[in-house]
């Protein structure tokens, strides 16, 4: 299957509300997707895209040339088949295209797929913020990755 990943523009704002829904316990809204969406609030948003399917997407914000990852996910059904890796890299690509300095995120301290993926992709934790989660009191793990040149 081949993936495309393009701009997220409202018309796949249901779709990414439908990801979102089912994979994060403090899912955005409706609402916030389509500012997403839209680049209200300094926020770009990329999409990955299958067949006219929304498969996955990342949901960031730049500002003074740094970038901070809110949301990255892929629908649970394409998950384990490298999509999560080329939609990362992808966006990386376009942030360096962009004089983007760096990119942070904040990842579950066990969420041991995503925090594999990022540092394979050359992110480095720079902090722990102890009971982050409010919905299980779980850490996040920051990390911030230095953009130097395409990957």
């Amino acid at each position: 299957m081949s993936i495309e990943i393009d701009k997220a523009l409202p018309e796949y704002a249901q779709e990414i509300h439908n990801i979102e829904y089912n994979t994060f316990a403090d899912a955005y809204s409706m609402q916030s997707i389509l500012e997403c969406t839209t680049g209200a609030l300094y926020t770009t948003s990329v999409v990955a895209v299958s067949e006219e399917k929304v498969i996955g997407y990342i949901i960031a914000t730049d500002v003074a040339g740094e970038a901070e990852i809110q949301r990255i996910a892929i629908d649970s059904q394409y998950r384990k088949n490298g999509y999560g890796a080329v939609l990362l890299e992808k966006y990386i690509n376009n942030c360096i295209a962009d004089g983007i300095s760096c990119i942070h995120l904040e990842v579950r301290a066990g969420n041991i797929p995503a925090i594999s993926l990022y540092e394979k992709f050359g992110f480095e934790q720079v902090g722990l913020r102890k009971g982050y989660y409010p919905d299980n009191g779980e850490d996040a793990v920051l990390y911030t990755l230095t953009l130097t040149e395409g990957i």
